[in-house]
């Protein structure tokens, strides 16, 4: 069966993005399509999109496309087999479809049941941009994956159901006692029967030669099948499969920056820094997505709301606690993690979706998080001494810490390093704990400027390290949980405290005057008029207001002369002179009634606020009169007083 290089539905196309446009370029690259990341051992996730006919792009999606060679390692205490790939295919598909994780649904990916069903094999012509089933060379008819666990032994092959290994085979030639099998990569030691990938796009010469018929294999009818399959023998370098064998595949729309590189700046790097670290290890797919961020915004450092303020650590703190707690309600469900087989939360399949338009805010604090990968087995223990009784709290731990601690100066091994020390002595009975009285941070490691892209030069405000403790010992105590599992652990309670320690975060940030910033100067006038409110408002938080006996003050203010005075009642008229003339006065009556109240400016009192003596309800209050003057131009200092 033909597929067109798009799945068309009417005026839409569903397309798979290559890497380039050049056909030259695309023959010299074995999957000329666009990884966005290659990191799950089962599967990688390619960028595709939706466009209209004329190629205008409605949206960008990630397609997860299962490996046809998966990054496990053997291992005969703990194999894995093709039927439990199958089944984390399953898993995933019920933990994506559950609740909103965004993923979207393709026709034929279901069958009648809603139960999860693979696609065809598909092959790619890079000339002429389309996809195709591959058929039988001998008798063009599609081929198929041999799961007949029967045949293969006869034929001296390992069973479908008892190994990962695959094979692509001819039911109608296999009937006949003629069967081929057609394998991914080449197996020296397996028998004649036995065929890769290339010996069998060679061996669609048969075909284009027209000896069989082949349906709509696309060679048939392109003029340049010479070229492929004559002297030049190009059909290798043009031909490729998108997936040799029958695959699964998740469809999402496109998410804005892999997890690392959102901590990364989330951490204070600038985008160049992060477009460094992934040049170093080819990671081009993210390097797209970060260039995509970029260009949005055109930014060239990641913006703050406390870049130059103490309170940066503060800020930096919340938006990796925001970061994890989005994390665990990915992969929570009720008070338990998400269990399918061998779940274990790398960061590198967290990503993390950006507002697409501008806000108030900075654009960092905006964010979701979503997962985007199959939890596969991992392949050993790891670099620690055994592995841990309950891997997803394990490793949801570990996820924690590289989340917090993780910078240019120190990686993920170095940090689960100091980190297996401390295991070591919990392992050994002895109690720890980051709030210890008296305990200090037990490595550099764990120093709270490490929550930096670059630490050096940084400090931390005493005051805050006590939040930075607790959310230590919060990681520490998914490790415990993990490593040794503690019944009085829930998972309920671990997300509570998290979101308290957040809040408490938030709180510190906005509300306290950190220590150690530098504050500017106020003006006399301001300096004065601050220092009249804040005796009042003292006098009235010591309660020295509530005897019922108070006395009025009358408080007289110019620029030239802060202090206050007690002035006379002036007289009931003023005699027009030309120093009155200079002078504005403000008269400004506070009475405790009024304290907590905001009036619109301009709006005239209200006839109980006018009367002397007395409140509204005929009690004795404070009355507190201020006038406000400017400087004045010339003359002597006048006393006024106010009513």
């Amino acid at each position: 069966m033909q597929i067109d290089s798009c799945f068309c539905i009417k005026d839409f196309h569903f397309t798979v993005s290559l890497i380039s446009e050049d056909s030259t370029v695309l023959e010299k690259t074995a999957f000329p399509f666009s990884v966005v990341t290659d990191s799950d051992p089962l599967a990688r996730l390619v960028e595709a999109g939706i466009v209209t006919g004329t190629g205008g792009e409605v949206d960008k999606l990630f397609l997860l496309v299962q490996r046809d060679r998966y990054l496990l390692g053997e291992d005969e205490l703990r194999p894995v087999t093709n039927r439990d790939i199958e089944e984390a295919w399953r898993d995933a598909f019920s933990f994506y479809k559950a609740e909103d994780r965004g993923l979207i649904l393709l026709s034929g990916q279901t069958d009648g049941e809603g139960r999860l069903v693979p696609f065809p094999p598909q092959f790619f012509c890079k000339a002429r941009r389309i996809f195709f089933h591959p058929p039988c060379p001998k008798c063009g008819l599609p081929l198929q994956q041999c799961e007949d666990d029967g045949l293969l032994d006869a034929s001296g092959l390992q069973p479908y159901s008892g190994s990962l290994k695959r094979y692509l085979y001819c039911t109608q030639c296999a009937s006949t006692g003629r069967a081929e099998f057609y394998t991914y990569d080449e197996e020296p030691s397996a028998p004649p029967v036995v065929r890769d990938r290339r010996a069998l796009i060679r061996k669609f010469r048969l075909l284009a030669e027209g000896a069989k018929d082949a349906g709509q294999f696309p060679c048939l009818q392109c003029p340049d099948h010479r070229q492929c399959y004559g002297t030049e023998q190009r059909a290798e370098a043009r031909i490729t499969p998108f997936s040799f064998y029958p695959f699964y595949a998740f469809v999402f729309r496109a998410m804005s920056l892999n997890a690392p590189d959102f901590l990364s700046l989330v951490s204070g790097a600038g985008f160049d820094d992060v477009e460094s670290v992934l040049e170093k290890r080819q990671e081009r797919g993210r390097i797209n997505r970060l260039k995509d961020i970029r260009q949005r915004g055109n930014l060239a450092k990641a913006p703050f709301l406390f870049d130059s303020d103490v309170r940066s650590f503060l800020e930096v703190l919340y938006l990796k606690l925001c970061f994890l707690g989005e994390v665990l309600r990915c992969i929570c469900r009720g008070d338990d993690l998400l269990r399918h087989p061998g779940l274990r939360p790398s960061v590198e399949r967290i990503w993390v979706s950006l507002p697409g338009h501008g806000g108030l805010l900075p654009f960092l604090w905006n964010f979701r998080v979503n997962l985007i990968g199959i939890f596969s087995p991992p392949p050993g223990g790891g670099s620690f001494h055994e592995p841990p009784g309950a891997e997803s709290l394990f490793y949801t731990g570990l996820l924690w810490f590289n989340t917090l601690l993780a910078n240019s100066r120190q990686d993920a091994s170095t940090v689960n390093s100091s980190l297996r020390d401390i295991m070591d002595h919990c392992r050994k009975g002895n109690d720890f704990s980051f709030q210890a009285p008296g305990t200090k941070d037990p490595d550099t490691v764990f120093s709270p400027v490490n929550i930096f892209w670059e630490p050096e030069g940084k400090t931390v405000s005493e005051e805050f390290i006590p939040l930075w403790h607790k959310a230590l010992d919060l990681s520490l105590s998914l490790l415990r949980a993990g490593f040794a599992p503690e019944p009085s652990f829930s998972m309920e309670s671990f997300r509570q405290q998290s979101e308290d320690l957040r809040k408490e975060v938030r709180g510190l940030m906005f509300t306290e005057a950190p220590a150690g910033r530098a504050e500017e100067a106020p003006a006399p006038e301001d300096a004065a008029v601050y220092g009249i409110l804040r005796g009042i408002y003292n006098k009235w938080s010591a309660g020295s207001a509530t005897d019922g006996k108070e006395s009025t003050e009358t408080v007289i203010l110019s620029p030239r002369s802060p202090e206050k005075e007690t002035a006379p009642a002036p007289p009931p008229e003023q005699p027009e002179q030309e120093e009155a003339a200079e002078v504005v006065e403000e008269t400004v009556i506070i009475s405790r009634q009024d304290a907590g109240r905001s009036t619109t400016p301009g709006e005239p009192p209200e006839p109980e606020k006018e009367k002397k003596g007395g409140s509204p309800e005929g009690g004795d209050f404070l009355e507190e009169t201020v006038i406000i003057k400017p400087a004045e131009r010339g003359g002597k200092d006048k006393k006024d007083g106010a009513k």
